[in-house]
């Protein structure tokens, strides 16, 4: 069985200037499924960060590989493996455009997300509506709470997924 995700001896090399600092000297292989749900635990400093950007393929490891569904992806260009991957990410730091509001923001990452502009305004709704957010729907988000703003950034990592099931639509946010 294919894994969903799968990592084989993937290091990196960052120069600095004492030398080369080579993270994860032997190599990080790991193998994940459809359905589990994996952790990334260590100290800071440890690589986990770097690690989650090799697999949504914001870096390229510097030897190894990253595989999707089978495929090797870590040698393709950005665009192609973010559409191979279908992939999404919460950063620590608030990734909302400060100067649009909630909705506009949801909008946008629908439009990089190729929804079709008439189906924009209904998935905006669900997704305020998903992630509670309706009432915030025309603040800008420097006017909101840590934990408001948090939400905003799962609506707007999630915006371009559609729920393929109606139970998952139903879920609580």
């Amino acid at each position: 069985m294919t894994s969903l995700l799968e990592t084989v001896t993937v290091t990196i090399d960052y120069p600095y200037s004492e030398g080369v600092l080579k993270l994860y000297n032997k190599g990080v292989s790991m193998k994940i499924g459809k359905g589990d749900f994996t952790a990334v635990l260590g100290g800071s400093g440890w690589g986990k960060s770097t690690l989650v950007n090799l697999v949504l393929g914001l870096e390229r490891p510097s030897a190894g590989a990253v595989y999707f569904n089978g495929e090797d992806v870590t040698r393709r260009s950005f665009v192609k493996r973010c559409s191979l991957v279908r992939t999404a990410a919460v950063f620590q730091r608030p990734t909302a455009i400060p100067q649009l509001t909630v909705a506009q923001n949801l909008s946008v990452a629908l439009s990089f997300a190729s929804v079709p502009r008439k189906e924009r305004d209904e998935r905006v709704r669900e997704s305020l509506g998903f992630f509670g957010l309706e009432m915030l729907s025309r603040s800008y988000p420097d006017a909101l709470s840590a934990g408001q703003r948090r939400r905003v950034d799962l609506a707007l990592a999630l915006a371009g997924f559609k729920p393929r099931h109606a139970s998952a639509s139903r879920l609580e946010p």
